[in-house]
């Protein structure tokens, strides 16, 4: 795997959980949760220097799902 991508993966494998938490809590609606979480990871995609740093990331995600 590129280190891109492990970047990434590592990154999503931290975040996701709290992102979709996030999401269910303000959407109460379990597809609506996983669709937000996966649009925020999509554009987090895009934003490579979020991915080292949880401070910055996690404001980041909440940016994100603000956004939506």
């Amino acid at each position: 795997m590129p280190q891109d991508e492990t970047a990434f993966a590592q990154f999503y494998a931290r975040q996701v959980n709290t992102v979709y938490r996030i999401c269910y809590v303000k959407l109460k609606n379990q597809m609506d949760a996983e669709d937000v979480t996966q649009e925020v990871f999509l554009r987090a995609m895009q934003q490579p220097q979020l991915w080292g740093d949880d401070a910055h990331a996690k404001a980041a995600d909440c940016d994100g799902i603000k956004s939506l």
